[in-house]
């Protein structure tokens, strides 16, 4: 990776999708990831993203960069919980 490029892309505004990417890579660890990934997920409903997206991405930051990761049953149902509240309108 070309670090130097970083710089150039440091020098524009981080929009809120920048901000929200970010804090997905940078993840988190145990104690605190039930929630995170609570708030994570309702960021991207937040955001207009698809249930399909938000189930899929979900599970991909839950692998990726959630230490130690929790299970897909733990990820499942913080899904659930978020798509119910959503389908019901409630912000």
């Amino acid at each position: 990776v070309n670090w130097q490029s970083e710089h150039a892309c440091a020098t524009r505004k981080k929009m809120y999708t920048g901000r929200l990417l970010d804090e997905m890579v940078n993840g988190t660890t145990q104690g605190n990831r039930n929630a995170w990934l609570t708030k994570i997920a309702g960021r991207m409903f937040g955001v207009g993203a698809a249930p399909k997206t938000v189930y899929n991405m979900l599970s991909v930051i839950n692998d990726s960069f959630v230490d130690p990761a929790l299970p897909s049953k733990e990820v499942n149902v913080i899904f659930q919980s978020i798509l119910k509240r959503e389908s019901k309108g409630v912000h």
